[in-house]
């Protein structure tokens, strides 16, 4: 018995040993595996600190400089967008086509005066204005009979002489191809252009072609 003992006794730290040795390989060995994992994880926080820097840092910066620039102050513009300034009302009335001719016509004539336009249209025809305005005054002529002048801005006039009847009153607003009334059976309407009081010649301000002179 006491053979027995003595043996299991110098046999004990020998077995211990051989344990801890094969304890320690197993920790090395598992070690070992988890070092990759850790070597990818520092590799991809890394790339996403040089993915910041180089792409988010310059349109941070431009995102900056866009809102620390100045807001221009000149006339006439606010922030980026610029006011144009329109053309005077005589600039509008003056040229060719800035008038709409206030009824269809078949042949177009010009007194010797150059300030007396006469519209050859169909027996009774309907006649507008031109513009937009106000009915100055509704009279008759002895020479071309039943008339209607009419304010616009600018201080332009526009008159209309031939009509059989009229369907507006003095003072009355109107727009523009509002209509003003018919002519007689002769189908005749002479148009007249005052501008300050002025004649001027209705070619100026009509879109007319193939006009006569009488």
């Amino acid at each position: 018995m006491e053979t027995n003992l003595s043996n299991f006794s110098s046999y004990e730290p020998h077995r211990r040993a051989k344990y801890n040795h094969r304890n320690l390989r197993r920790s090395r060995k598992n070690s070992g595996g988890l070092m990759p994992i850790k070597i990818g994880l520092c590799v991809g926080i890394c790339l996403v600190v040089v993915m910041v820097n180089v792409f988010l840092s310059p349109l941070m910066a431009r995102v900056t400089q866009i809102a620390e620039e100045p807001k221009s102050t000149d006339d006439g513009v606010l922030g980026r967008l610029r006011f144009v300034e329109l053309p005077g009302i005589i600039e509008v009335f003056a040229g060719g086509d800035r008038l709409t001719l206030p009824v269809n016509y078949q042949s177009a004539s010009l007194d010797a005066t150059s300030t007396e336009l006469e519209l050859k249209c169909a027996p009774y025809a309907t006649v507008t204005t031109c513009a937009e305005g106000v009915v100055k005054s509704i009279g008759i002529d002895d020479r071309l009979g039943m008339y209607i002048v009419i304010r616009h801005d600018g201080d332009i006039e526009s008159l209309y002489y031939g009509f059989s009847a009229i369907t507006v009153e003095e003072g009355q607003p109107i727009e523009k191809l509002d209509t003003l009334g018919v002519l007689d059976e002769n189908g005749l309407l002479v148009m007249k252009i005052n501008h300050s009081g002025v004649p001027k010649n209705p070619c100026d301000y009509f879109p007319v072609s193939s006009v006569a002179k009488k």
